[in-house]
C-alpha cells in the first residue's frame, strides 16, 4: 500500500501556503472596518466634488490631477501632474456607486497587489525564505498600512513602483520570451507613476534614461520594445499632452517656475549646499527605519526631525534625542543609522563583487534609482518639506537593505547564532509595526480619531445623519470647534449627498439669518445647555441643534 502523502493531496509548494497566509494577514489588515475607519479630509473631499462632476455630467474627464503643495501660491498657479488617479476614483465610482469608501478602493487594491509583487521582486536576489520574511514584514507594516486606506493620490506610488522596477528587470535582465509582455508592463509603470507624484515623474523618467541607453548598448535591437515603452506611455499621458497644447503649456512653466522662484513659501529649495546635504542624507536614514518599522528615529511623528544633520554638524542643542521617552528612543536612533549605513556599504561591495547577471542588474538598478531619488530629493531638503511621505518612493529600499544585512549575517556567522540574532531582529521589527497597528486600532475603535485630527467616514456619518434629520430647510448653518477645522468640508460634502446645504456659521453667528437652522459640532457637551435643542454624540464627538442668540 502506498503510504499518505500531504504532498501529493496538496501539491503546491509549502512557500506558496507561506506567501498567501501573509497575503491573508496584509489584506486582513488593510481592509478590517474599511467604511468606518476611512480617513475623510479636506483633500479627499475636494478630489470626491471632482469626481462628482465627472460623474453627475456637469464636467468632463479633467485633463490634469492634484496640484503639487509649494510649487505655487494658490491652486490655480500651482503645478498640476496628471489626472490618472482622478481617472481611477471615476472608474471605481461608476462601477461601485459613488462615495467616499468607494472612491478609496484604488488605493486598497493596488495595495494588496503590491504583496504579491513585492516578493517576486525580492526574489530577483534573495532566496524564498527571505524574500517571504521581508514580504511578512511589509504586510503588516503600520505605517504602509495606514495609507493604503484612504483615498490620496500618492497611496499607489508603491505598486507602480514594484512594477515598474520588476518590468526593467525582466525588460533587460533576461531573455524572456515575451519581451512585449514586459514592455507593455513597463510602459504602463512609467505612464502610471509619470502621473502620481512630481518626485516619480522626474525619478522614473531619470531611470529610464539611464537604463535605456545601457540596454542600447547591449542590443541595439531593444529600440523596437522601446518604442512600445514609448508609445503606451504617451497614449497614458495623452491628456496632459491635450492640456498643454490649449494652455501654452502652462503646467510645464508652473513646474519651471517652482525651482525658479525665490519666494522662500513657495519654492523651498533655498539654503547652503551642506545644511541641504545633510538634511537630505537624514531624511532618507529616517524614512528607512520609519517605512520598516514604523517607529524610531521620527519617534512616532511622519515628520523628518533633521536630527542626523545635527548630530554629524555638532550640534547637539536641538535634537529630538535630547529629550527621549525612554532610554530606547535613543537606541533607535543609532539602529537607524547602523540599518542605512551598512546596507549602503553592503549595496556598495555587492555590486561590485556579485557575478551573476540577474542579481548583478538588480543591484545596479536598486543603487541607481536610490542614488537619483537622492538628488530628486536634494533641492527640496531644506527642511521647509519635511513629511516623510514624500519619501514614499523609497518605501522598500528599507527591506533591501535590510536583507543585504540579513544575508550578509548568514554568510559571515554561525548559523546557529545568525538564525538567533536574525530571528530576533524580524521580531523586534515586528513589534515596532504591530504595536502601532494596535495603538491605531484603538483610537479608531474609541472613535476619538476625529477629535485627534484625522476625520473618519464612520465618526463623522452620524453628524450629517443628525443635521439632515433636524433640517426641514434647503440650507443649516454650522460652526465647529477649532479641532474640527478639517472635518468641516467632510461634513459639508456628506450633507449635500443627502440634499441638504451646509453653511459656514462665523463664530458669532453674525452672518446667520434669522430664521435659520443653526448646529455646533465640538469635541466636549455644551456648557451652555439652554441653547441645545438636540444633541448627538458619540464617544468623543458632538454635534448640538442651536437656539440662535437674542
Amino acid at each position: 500500500m502506498t503510504p499518505f502523502s500531504w504532498r501529493k493531496m496538496w501539491p503546491v509548494s509549502r512557500h506558496i501556503w507561506i506567501l498567501l497566509a501573509i497575503m491573508a494577514v496584509g489584506v486582513f489588515l488593510r481592509t478590517y472596518n474599511f467604511h468606518d475607519w476611512l480617513q475623510f479630509r479636506d483633500d479627499q473631499s475636494r478630489d470626491a466634488i471632482r469626481v462628482d462632476q465627472v460623474i453627475s455630467g456637469e464636467s468632463s474627464w479633467p485633463l490634469l490631477g492634484p496640484f503639487l503643495s509649494h510649487s505655487g501660491a494658490t491652486e490655480a498657479e500651482s503645478f498640476h501632474v496628471g489626472p490618472i488617479y482622478y481617472y481611477f476614483q471615476i472608474v471605481s465610482a461608476k462601477v461601485f456607486g459613488n462615495y467616499p469608501d468607494t472612491l478609496a478602493y484604488p488605493d486598497v487594491f493596488f495595495s494588496i497587489l503590491s504583496l504579491p509583487l513585492f516578493f517576486l521582486f525580492m526574489r530577483m536576489y534573495f532566496d524564498r525564505n527571505l524574500s517571504l520574511g521581508l514580504t511578512g514584514l511589509y504586510s503588516i507594516s503600520a505605517y504602509l498600512i495606514s495609507y493604503s486606506r484612504f483615498a490620496w493620490s500618492s497611496n499607489p506610488i508603491p505598486f507602480f513602483v514594484l512594477l515598474f522596477l520588476y518590468s526593467l528587470l525582466k525588460f533587460i535582465g533576461e531573455k524572456e520570451k515575451r519581451p512585449w509582455l514586459w514592455a507593455i508592463l513597463l510602459g504602463i509603470a512609467w505612464g502610471v507613476g509619470f502621473q502620481l507624484h512630481a518626485i516619480t515623474m522626474i525619478l522614473f523618467s531619470g531611470v529610464v534614461f539611464f537604463v535605456f541607453f545601457f540596454s542600447m548598448r547591449k542590443d541595439p535591437v531593444i529600440w523596437k520594445e522601446w518604442a512600445i515603452v514609448l508609445s503606451i506611455f504617451l497614449l497614458l499621458n495623452g491628456s496632459q499632452i491635450v492640456n498643454e497644447s490649449m494652455t501654452d503649456f502652462g503646467n510645464t512653466k508652473a513646474f519651471f517656475g517652482f525651482f525658479s522662484n525665490t519666494d522662500a513659501s513657495i519654492n523651498p529649495a533655498s539654503g547652503g549646499i551642506l545644511n541641504k546635504l545633510g538634511n537630505d542624507v537624514s531624511c532618507h536614514i529616517e524614512a528607512n527605519f520609519l517605512y520598516l518599522s514604523s517607529y524610531g528615529s521620527s519617534f512616532g511623528l511622519s515628520n523628518c526631525t533633521h536630527d542626523y544633520a545635527k548630530i554629524l554638524s555638532g550640534d547637539f542643542s536641538d535634537i529630538h534625542v535630547r529629550n527621549p521617552h525612554s532610554a530606547s528612543d535613543a537606541a533607535l536612533l543609532l539602529l537607524g543609522l547602523v540599518l542605512s549605513t551598512a546596507g549602503y556599504v553592503l549595496l556598495a561591495r555587492n555590486v561590485w563583487k556579485e557575478n551573476t547577471e540577474r542579481k548583478s542588474y538588480f543591484l545596479r538598478l536598486f543603487a541607481l534609482y536610490c542614488g537619483l531619488g537622492f538628488i530628486v530629493m536634494y533641492p527640496l531638503s531644506d527642511g521647509s518639506i519635511a513629511d516623510l511621505r514624500y519619501f514614499s518612493f523609497i518605501f522598500f529600499v528599507p527591506y533591501v537593505l535590510f536583507g543585504l544585512l540579513v544575508k550578509s549575517i548568514f554568510e559571515s556567522w554561525n548559523r546557529v547564532n545568525a538564525i538567533v540574532f536574525v530571528v530576533i531582529l524580524f521580531i523586534l521589527i515586528a513589534f515596532f509595526n504591530l504595536t502601532v497597528v494596535g495603538g491605531k486600532s484603538a483610537v479608531l475603535s474609541a472613535q476619538n480619531a476625529t477629535c485627534s485630527g484625522a476625520t473618519t467616514l464612520g465618526e463623522i456619518e452620524p453628524l450629517v445623519n443628525f443635521i439632515s434629520a433636524h433640517s426641514d430647510r434647503e440650507s443649516v448653518y454650522v460652526s465647529k470647534d477649532r479641532r474640527l477645522s478639517s472635518a468641516l468640508n467632510s461634513v459639508i460634502y456628506l450633507a449635500d449627498k443627502r440634499g441638504v446645504t451646509v453653511m459656514r456659521a462665523n463664530d458669532s453667528y453674525g452672518n446667520v439669518p434669522e430664521d435659520a437652522r443653526t448646529f455646533f459640532m465640538g469635541c466636549a457637551k455644551t456648557t451652555d445647555q439652554k441653547d441645545v435643542l438636540n444633541r448627538w454624540s458619540g464617544e468623543s464627538l458632538y454635534i448640538y441643534q442651536t437656539v440662535k442668540q437674542e
